[in-house]
């Protein structure tokens, strides 16, 4: 059992990308314990929740690769340190669709 202070959330960089998923996204914060080998990101867009592992780079920044989405729109973000217990805090990311045909 390994006690984490609650993360402080504060932006994604980018905020924005493809529905067909893949973008490499920084989450900037605090309170990322450096060496946890089990953070995951929750990003959940009209109702559908999808987990994906997130790399801790350092006390302040995740980095994680978005998921594929069907829809375009606004979805939440969300952090669990431990893989399971997800935060409440939140940031979105806005999923549009993709310009290519051929993707």
């Amino acid at each position: 059992f390994r006690y984490y202070a609650p993360p402080s959330l504060h932006r994604l960089r980018p905020a924005k990308g493809p529905s067909r998923g893949g973008t490499l996204v920084r989450l900037l914060g605090a309170r990322f314990p450096e060496g946890s080998q089990d953070a995951a990101v929750r990003v959940a867009l009209h109702g559908v929740q999808l987990c994906v592992p997130a790399a801790v780079m350092g006390e302040g920044e995740l980095r994680f690769l978005t998921p594929r989405f069907a829809d375009e729109g606004t979805a939440v973000v969300q952090v669990a340190l431990n893989g399971q217990q997800y935060e409440p805090a939140e940031l979105a990311f806005v999923y549009v669709q993709d310009r290519c045909a051929l993707c």
